[in-house]
C-alpha cells in the first residue's frame, strides 16, 4: 500500500504539472492573439567606446550579449569585446581557423565545461560551405570544440544560412532559402557532426520578400532582421506555436542602415546596425 500512495502521489504531481504547463500555454497564446507592439530603445553607439588604435578585421556580422557583455563577430573571423554595463572596450582577438563571413552567432544551451565562461557559441560560415562553427568563448580568446556540416541538401549551401540555438525548445536551428528547419542539438562531445536535410524538422517559413541578416529564438519567437540599408528594414517576428507572423518596419527607428547581428537577452532582442566609420549602433527591441 505504501508503494501504491507513492505512485498516485507522484501521478497527482505530474499531473499538476502538465495543468500549469497547458494554462501557461494558453496565456501565452491569448495575450497575443492580437498583433503586439514593438517597442525599442537605442542601447549604446560602439563607436564611441572602440578605441582609436583598434580596427575591425572586416564588416560587422553576428551579435551576442550575455551577462553585460557583447560579442560583436566581424567578417574574416574577427571578434570585438565590450562591457555594455561599464560600457567600456574589453578586447580584439581572431577566432582559430575560422575566416568566413561569421553571418550569425548564437548562444547555446550548456556550457562546454566547468571551466567556461559561457554557454557554447554557434557561428554561422556562410561563406564557404555553409556550417557552423562552436565555440567555447571567452572575453579575451575562443577555442572551437565542435564543426557542424549539413549535407545532402539540393543545391548547394551559401551564403544565407544562418544557424541559431532555440534555449526554449532546446533545438539547433537553420534558416535558409526562406525556410526554417531544426535539428537535435549535437552533443558537445562530437568534434565534427554531420547532419542530414533528411532529418530536418520544418518549424517556421520567414514571410517576408526582404534579404534576411540573423536569426534567433528567444522565449517562443524567432527573429530575423532583415533588408539593405539603401532598402526598407524589417524585424520579422515568428511566434514558434501559433505560426503568426509579423513584419515590423525598422528603418524610420534606426536610419538608412542594414540590420546585421540579432541576439535575445534579459527580455529582449539585441540588434546590431553598423553605421558610418567604427559606429555599431545597437538596439533593444520589445514585444508587448
Amino acid at each position: 500500500m505504501l508503494i501504491f500512495g507513492e505512485v498516485m502521489t507522484c501521478i497527482r504531481m505530474k499531473f499538476s504539472r502538465l495543468i500549469i504547463i497547458l494554462m501557461a500555454a494558453y496565456s501565452s497564446l491569448a495575450a497575443y492573439a492580437q498583433e503586439p507592439e514593438l517597442h525599442h530603445s537605442l542601447v549604446i553607439n560602439l563607436g564611441d567606446i572602440t578605441p582609436a588604435d583598434v580596427e575591425p578585421g572586416g564588416h560587422p556580422q553576428g551579435l551576442l550579449v550575455r551577462d553585460g557583455f557583447a560579442f560583436v563577430f566581424h567578417h574574416g573571423g574577427h571578434v570585438l569585446v565590450y562591457n555594455l554595463d561599464a560600457r567600456e572596450f574589453v578586447s580584439s582577438y581572431y577566432l582559430p581557423g575560422n575566416t568566413s563571413h561569421c553571418n550569425n552567432a548564437s548562444f547555446g544551451v550548456k556550457k562546454y565545461s566547468r571551466k567556461s565562461q559561457f554557454p557554447m557559441a554557434y557561428v554561422s560560415d556562410c561563406t564557404w560551405d555553409g556550417s557552423c562553427y562552436v565555440y567555447d568563448l571567452y572575453t579575451d580568446h575562443a577555442v572551437e570544440v565542435q564543426r557542424i556540416f549539413l549535407t545532402d541538401t539540393p543545391v548547394p549551401v551559401e551564403c544565407g544560412t544562418g544557424w541559431f540555438i532555440d534555449e526554449k525548445t532546446r533545438r539547433l536551428c537553420m534558416h535558409w532559402k526562406g525556410e526554417v528547419w531544426d535539428f537535435p542539438i549535437p552533443s558537445r562531445h562530437r568534434k565534427s557532426v554531420h547532419l542530414s536535410v533528411k532529418n530536418k524538422k520544418a518549424s517556421g517559413a520567414m514571410n517576408n520578400p526582404a534579404v534576411h541578416q540573423g536569426a534567433c529564438a528567444w522565449e517562443g519567437y524567432q527573429y530575423f532582421p532583415c533588408g539593405f540599408a539603401a532598402e526598407p528594414t524589417f524585424l520579422t517576428v515568428n511566434h514558434i506555436f501559433t505560426g503568426q507572423t509579423w513584419s515590423f518596419p525598422t528603418d524610420n527607428i534606426v536610419g538608412p542602415y542594414e540590420p546585421e547581428g540579432v541576439c535575445g537577452w534579459n527580455g529582449g532582442i539585441y540588434v546590431s546596425y553598423p553605421g558610418p566609420g567604427k559606429d555599431l549602433y545597437i538596439y533593444r527591441f520589445e514585444l508587448k
